[in-house]
């Protein structure tokens, strides 16, 4: 039987066919809005609020931003509090916004003057909104890229519970004491999936490239450690002094540490490390 492909070009195609159609060639737009919920909005605004502020050298508007207890960690590890003036960032790319209840972790490459770097910022919920508790820059070995092939994982579910002191310090022993032992399988077990991590050089980890790495983990000593709780997450700051193989320091850090709580234990979710030229 001879098929009538005119008759058949000319029907119109079913809204059902349409709508499946624009479905494979287009993305979502449902999936796109998701990407940043209400909460990541406001913490990009604040983020934006903060650039502009800084561009335009309006300080006011930059200590309005900031919590009471801000510290900001340049990329050559001066710390620098109260909004004061910092090195100009070039150019600013967000690589993830993690929200753990009312502290917003947010991994980003700069361009600075006279370096790449990776930036973590941390962010803290108040009633008058989202204040900046913590910046700190880390300038990029010439080796490395400023765009890492692992994304920067979503955060999990963390308890409702606070985070307390005494758990927390016993967590940083207990890192601390995997480290100088050199167990990596313990010391991998204190990192939460979810964890995202600069080291001194610049280099972006995450939980399965620490467990996967072949060197042994260098000694050290902190220094100077304060914790900030907020809810279940720890934020904890400090100096750390990295020691080799003959008993010698070979550099001073500057280190921040975000622990959350989770089914009663601590997990490390993020951590950066900035060379510093200063003593504790």
């Amino acid at each position: 039987m001879q098929r009538d492909w005119k008759g058949v070009m000319k029907r119109q195609p079913s809204p059902l066919a349409v709508l499946l159609l624009v479905a494979l060639l287009v993305p979502s737009t449902c999936a796109l809005l998701s990407a940043q919920t209400p909460v990541k909005q406001e913490v990009i605004a604040a983020e934006d609020s903060l650039e502009q502020a800084r561009v335009q050298s309006e300080q006011r508007d930059v200590a309005g931003l900031l919590d009471d207890n801000a510290g900001e960690i340049a990329a050559d590890g001066n710390l620098a509090t109260g909004g004061r003036p910092q090195v100009p960032v070039l150019s600013y790319h967000r690589l993830g916004i993690r929200i753990y209840k009312d502290v917003a972790i947010v991994t980003s490459s700069a361009r600075l003057p006279t370096a790449e770097a990776h930036v973590l910022r941390i962010w803290v919920r108040t009633v008058s909104g989202w204040r900046l508790l913590v910046s700190q820059q880390t300038a990029l070995a010439p080796h490395l890229s400023q765009s890492p092939a692992t994304r920067v994982p979503l955060a999990r579910i963390v308890d409702e519970d606070d985070a307390e002191t005494t758990g927390v310090q016993e967590a940083e022993r207990a890192r601390l004491d995997a480290r100088n032992r050199k167990d990596l399988a313990q010391y991998t077990t204190l990192l939460g999936d979810d964890y995202a991590g600069i080291d001194s050089t610049g280099l972006y980890r995450t939980k399965t490239a620490e467990a996967d790495r072949q060197r042994l983990l260098e000694a050290r000593t902190p220094h100077d450690v304060d914790a900030r709780i907020v809810g279940p997450v720890a934020i904890v700051s400090g100096f750390e002094s990295v020691w080799n193989a003959n008993h010698t320091m070979e550099v001073l850090m500057r280190f921040t540490r975000v622990w959350v709580r989770r089914t009663g234990r601590y997990e490390c979710v993020a951590e950066q490390s900035t060379t510093s030229t200063g003593h504790p």
